[in-house]
């Protein structure tokens, strides 16, 4: 029984971590990131009764993991209740330091523009008649 649960945990571990890899690669992409999620929690599904170190150990792993996260993603994977989407969401918070941006937003830089004045000012206009318009125009200026 030993021998068994050390090669499910060495084939966990090798299908977690190509999972979790392909996520940093691909996760930027939505359909990509929802199918390796789903992935992902089916791998855990499957394994975390009889193995479950090797999952929490693997998602300890994550560079910037909150460890109340996984605690959460484990406490929300163990409710009988909870929606796939819940566990999706769950999951994707935990890992989402190491979801690479869209190259498309590689070499965007974000600006803030502070202290923006109106782009029309108001003007006081004077109280005149239509005929002192009239003489300030053909009248010389010094």
């Amino acid at each position: 029984s030993s021998g068994i649960n050390a090669e499910c945990g060495a084939a966990t571990h090798t299908f977690l971590v190509k999972a979790l890899r392909a996520l940093q690669v691909h996760g930027q992409h939505d359909n990509c990131l929802y199918t390796l999620l789903n992935v992902i929690i089916a791998i855990i599904q499957a394994t975390y009764r009889t193995i479950p170190h090797v999952a929490r150990d693997i998602l300890l792993q994550v560079p910037s993991v909150v460890p109340e996260k996984v605690d959460k993603f484990f406490c929300t994977l163990e409710k009988p209740t909870s929606s796939d989407r819940n566990l999706r969401d769950a999951l994707q918070s935990l890992v989402s330091p190491i979801i690479s941006r869209p190259i498309s937003e590689a070499g965007k830089q974000q600006y803030k523009i502070q202290d923006l004045r109106p782009l029309l000012l108001h003007k006081q206009e004077k109280q005149t008649s239509d005929l002192e318009g009239i003489y300030s125009l053909f009248s010389a200026t010094s």
